[in-house]
């Protein structure tokens, strides 16, 4: 991730195991689908949402498959939204 970006760049994120139809990033509280994921799950592809927030921590969620009710959340990472 870098550590600055506009609203609407396209960021890579790279990871160990991302999932296309049921990973999720969170730019603070704001929630954004993937827009593609690499063949082999290690790179993710997202667009950055527009906010009013300049400082953002990013994570990555998918559900939990041992637990439906609960969720498997990556490190926060954090970026500057110009």
């Amino acid at each position: 991730v870098p550590s600055t970006c506009a609203a609407a760049d396209t960021i890579a994120i790279k990871g160990l195991s991302f999932h296309a139809t049921s990973s999720e990033v969170l730019f603070g509280s704001s929630s954004v689908s993937p827009t593609a994921v690499s063949s082999d799950g290690t790179v993710l592809t997202v667009v950055v949402p527009s906010g009013s927030d300049t400082a953002v921590s990013v994570k990555v969620r998918k559900p939990d498959p041992a637990d439906s009710t609960a969720y498997l959340t990556s490190n926060i990472l954090s970026l500057t939204r110009s």
